[in-house]
């Protein structure tokens, strides 16, 4: 269970450092440092009531029920990103200098 827990996020680092790489390809070095404020503040944001949301949900469903609502929205991110034309759309790396940002 531990192995097939750590293979799920394998892909991830993978597909957020891909998406990262195309868009500040793309994108203006002026403007790098307010893409990288808009893209991480509300991952952050987000990021700052998981505990939160843990810490209520424990008591109430348990450690196994806390898990499967993180593991739940885990598997609903994962989907909304793989079926997302426009992440698969992005072309192979020595393709970025012909393509325009939309």
């Amino acid at each position: 269970m531990m192995v097939a827990n750590s293979l799920v996020g394998l892909p991830f680092p993978l597909i957020n450092a891909m998406l990262l790489g195309f868009i500040f390809a793309k994108s203006p070095t002026s403007m790098q440092g307010r893409i990288t404020v808009t893209l991480t503040v509300p991952a952050q944001v987000l990021s700052m009531f998981c505990s939160a949301v843990a810490g209520t949900l424990l008591p109430v469903l348990g450690f196994h029920g806390t898990v499967l609502v993180f593991l739940a929205v885990l598997v609903a991110s994962a989907v909304l990103m793989i079926c997302s034309h426009s992440i698969r759309s992005i072309p192979k790396a020595a393709q970025w200098e012909h393509t325009m940002l939309r």
